[in-house]
């Protein structure tokens, strides 16, 4: 999914904030750049469309990373 259908899919629904989370079949959750960058783009993306962004999980196998 991409950045636009998840804000169009929140906006469709009369959502006034999102989270995003998934899993990593590898068990470990350490963020990989492209983890970091569309915690980045969700947050901007929310701001321009007045949502509120309230953050992204990623699960591993005993362990989470979490980013607000």
């Amino acid at each position: 999914m991409s950045l636009r259908d998840l804000i169009t899919t929140v906006l469709r629904h009369d959502g006034h904030a999102f989270a995003i989370a998934h899993n990593h079949p590898s068990g470990d959750p350490t963020p990989s750049q492209a983890d970091r960058g569309i915690t980045g783009g969700c947050r901007a993306a929310a701001e321009v469309c007045g949502l509120r962004f309230l953050g992204h999980l990623v699960l591993g196998d005993h362990d989470t990373w979490e980013q607000a």
